[in-house]
């Protein structure tokens, strides 16, 4: 599965709830955060009555939070990750770039490794943490300490080591208290204290600003981070977008410097790629064939790999993948590499963005459109990309069960005995798509619930089916997965898999789709709705198939036409009892779309309440 990986699953953010970088997502939310920060200081905000009034260096001595008075300071939220980590190299180069440039600008780490969220206790002064930090720590964590306990101190000494900048003590309650009054939703976060002592309301989470645009968005604040998008969406050029520093070079293969300035004029694609998800390098076989086309076609195009490097990679993978690729490349490990992986947003990798020779970008991600249409995507203009779209809205409009669930001789899905199912006994159901494997822990841990609904929903609609869609590893994973379900599957390892992942934008499991008895997509978000509301769901995955002329509709498509002579003496039955027909249709019709509409009003504010009490769940802090 080339693209069928999301990010996530490899980059292990660490996200608590909504928002990639801990934003807030709503105006109540803002306001009550705005709230709960009007009239912060420095002091009021790291050294409250009964809390230290202490951080500590990398070596552990102690500073006084009153020393900080007048820095610009970044609350630095934190865990061992490896998206804080990586976010980390970005922040330590623009800490050391600020502090040779004499700005008055500090970090304060707030570490955070397990969290118990019925730890409720509360903690007694901590005026004698000075005589001994080891004894004395105020714990936001359970008072029993488990065997895990020394390794997680462990970490959080190895973190402070590595890093430059001051922090709160391991285990200290500010932590949390801290955590939970800024309403942090995802790690790495970093709010900014002015040199003033005041805080930002409501709190702006400095870390896109600085993923962007590194030291330059210095301040770190709203106004800047506009100010920045709006001069860099001006100004955007090939070179402003692949130019690093004193780099103005790019490399090819054989170790050649070619400058940037020869890429000027032409279409250019930035390949974000990562042996992680494309260890076989299915997607770059079908890129290689795609951009030797588009040279044949002699098109000013060229392609730069982005290479996603780990935090303790050496060049020998980098190597490795390069060798494989005729196009030019960022060197390893480059600034910039990064810098460009957080200003573009990817939900699956490897990507491909194309950028116009103005600088500006044609299609955000066209790594899809390679998959699924080849040398088609050629010459990568906006009107290319155009027809693309519209012929893929085509064949949605007239997608069938068969049309992606046939494939020359493989027509059938299998049962739990292991006999063959005919598609076309299929055909006027409802079904529901389930892309899953053993191997995956999140559709282990969805999978009960699906069986729960699936048999409340079977129980009281027929019509209705699941068909296990395999990612397993090999056949024994898939028969033991699949002898858990209650419903089909295609076979283990069968080639519509392929197909179907890329027809539906398979970028993460577990994934469920559903399809309607036409043949056509209702949604591909019925994992979510399945997680969140069980069977009470039905409604939004499911459409009715008890009126008989849709089932007649669909199962007719099935039915080898009538003979001509049939047809005939058809059209000789005379154009009055045609008419009749179609009005008394027309009446059917229009009371059945009145009670259509209806019901989806009624669908519709049911699934408002629901949204609603999903939102504000989500919004709930889980500490």
């Amino acid at each position: 599965m080339a693209e069928g990986k999301a990010v996530e699953a490899k980059i292990d953010s660490f996200v608590l709830n909504d928002g990639e970088h801990g934003t807030t997502s709503s105006a109540e939310t803002l306001e009550r955060e705005e709230q709960a920060t009007n009239g912060m200081t420095l002091t009021s905000i790291l050294a409250p009555p009964n809390f230290r009034d202490f951080v500590t260096t990398n070596e552990g001595r102690k500073v006084r939070v009153s020393e900080l008075e007048g820095h610009t300071v970044g609350l630095y939220f934190f865990s061992p990750t490896v998206h804080c980590l990586k976010f980390n190299e970005t922040l330590l180069k623009v800490y050391k770039e600020l502090k040779e440039e004499g700005k008055s600008f500090e970090i304060v780490m707030v570490f955070f490794n397990d969290f118990d969220e019925d730890d409720d206790s509360e903690d007694d002064n901590d005026e004698e943490d000075e005589e001994d930090d080891d004894d004395a720590d105020a714990h936001y964590y359970s008072d029993d300490e488990d065997e895990d306990l020394d390794n997680e101190k462990e970490e959080f000494q190895e973190s402070i080591s590595n890093m430059p900048w001051l922090a709160l003590p391991w285990k200290d309650k500010r932590c949390r208290m801290l955590a939970q009054k800024f309403g942090v939703k995802s790690l790495p976060t970093l709010f900014v204290i002015r040199s003033s002592g005041e805080l930002e309301t409501p709190p702006f989470n400095a870390v896109e600003a600085i993923e962007k645009y590194g030291s330059k968005a210095y301040p770190f604040t709203r106004a800047r981070l506009a100010e920045m998008e709006g001069g860099a969406s001006e100004a955007q050029t090939l070179s402003s977008i692949l130019i690093s520093g004193d780099r103005d070079f790019l490399i090819a293969k054989d170790g050649a410097k070619l400058p940037i300035s020869k890429l000027e004029g032409k279409i250019l694609g930035l390949y974000f790629f990562s042996p992680l998800f494309d260890p076989e390098l299915e997607f770059n076989q079908k890129l290689v064939e795609v951009y030797t086309r588009v040279k044949e076609m002699k098109v000013d195009f060229e392609i730069v790999m982005v290479y996603l490097y780990d935090v303790e990679e050496d060049d020998e993978s980098f190597r490795r993948s390069f060798d494989s690729m005729p196009w030019l490349a960022l060197p390893f490990k480059d600034d910039r590499c990064m810098e460009l992986f957080y200003q573009f947003t990817f939900e699956s990798l490897p990507a491909l963005v194309i950028i116009g020779p103005d600088g500006n970008i044609i299609h955000p991600n066209a790594a899809e459109a390679v998959n699924r249409h080849g040398v088609q995507v050629c010459p990568f203009t906006p009107e290319k990309f155009a027809e693309l779209e519209a012929m893929e809205k085509a064949q949605n409009e007239a997608q069938t069960l068969e049309s992606f669930l046939v494939s020359e001789n493989e027509d059938f899905v299998i049962g739990k005995d292991g006999a063959k199912v005919p598609v076309s006994d299929l055909v006027g159901k409802n079904i529901l798509l389930y892309f899953s494997a053993q191997w995956c822990p999140g559709c282990r841990g969805f999978l009960p619930k699906l069986i729960e609904a699936y048999r409340e929903i079977k129980a009281k609609d027929s019509l209705f089916e699941v068909i296990f869609v395999s990612y397993d590893r090999d056949q024994k994973s898939f028969d033991e997965f699949y002898s858990t379900m209650p419903w089909l599957a295609l076979p283990f390892s069968d080639k519509r898999i392929k197909s179907m992942t890329q027809k539906f934008k398979v970028r993460a499991i577990p994934k469920v789709v559903a399809i309607g008895p036409s043949g056509k997509t209702i949604t591909e978000e019925a994992a979510d709705l399945i997680d969140t509301h069980g069977a009470n769901a039905y409604s939004f995955i499911v459409q009715p198939v008890n009126k008989e002329d849709e089932i007649e509709e669909v199962v007719n498509k099935k039915k080898e036409p009538e003979k001509l002579v049939e047809q005939d003496e058809e059209k000789k039955l005379g154009t009055a009892k045609k008419d009749e027909e179609e009005i008394e249709m027309m009446r059917y019709r229009n009371v059945e779309g009145e009670g259509t509409i209806l019901n989806k009003l009624l669908q519709m504010l049911q699934f408002l309440s629901w949204t609603i009490v999903g939102y504000l769940k989500k919004l709930k802090f889980l500490f």
